[in-house]
């Protein structure tokens, strides 16, 4: 189970049908930063949960919900505070940008990479009418 999945329940256009992350670390990531950002004016870790064993925690939300999770996402970014909590949180430890070249190399596209996801996870929300995740087995994406 290395993907993650989130598709739209109602969404309003493509951009709002799904958001495929193909890296279950990367996931990690963006889960941190909304616990670290965005806990006390959200409840992250009551909608933000892990629906199979092993799964990692994704985001189960209502189109309100959504959207207003779209909306801290933004402010976050027009204040900075995705890039800085992403800076410290490899700074913490740097195995977690391992293959990215010398280190500070390596720090700056990996906050580079998880911001464009980040940015690209509140586009979804806004557009999606709410979300749940969906894993593949031997059956599909079920």
């Amino acid at each position: 189970m290395s993907d993650v999945l989130l598709v739209g329940i109602a969404p309003r256009s493509d951009e709002g049908r799904e958001l495929f992350v193909s890296c279950t670390d990367y996931w990690h990531d963006v889960v941190r930063v909304c616990r670290v950002l965005f806990t006390d004016r959200f409840p992250v870790d009551a909608t933000f949960y892990a629906d199979r064993w092993l799964a990692p925690p994704t985001p189960h939300l209502g189109d309100a919900q959504a959207r207003r999770l779209a909306e801290l996402i933004d402010q976050a970014f027009a204040g900075d505070e995705v890039a800085r909590t992403l800076d410290r949180y490899y700074r913490e430890d740097a195995l977690m940008v391992e293959f990215y070249g010398d280190e500070e190399d390596r720090i700056e596209a990996a906050i580079e990479d998880r911001c464009e996801l980040i940015r690209e996870l509140a586009a979804f929300l806004r557009a999606s009418g709410g979300c749940e995740a969906r894993w593949h087995d031997a059956r599909g994406w079920g």
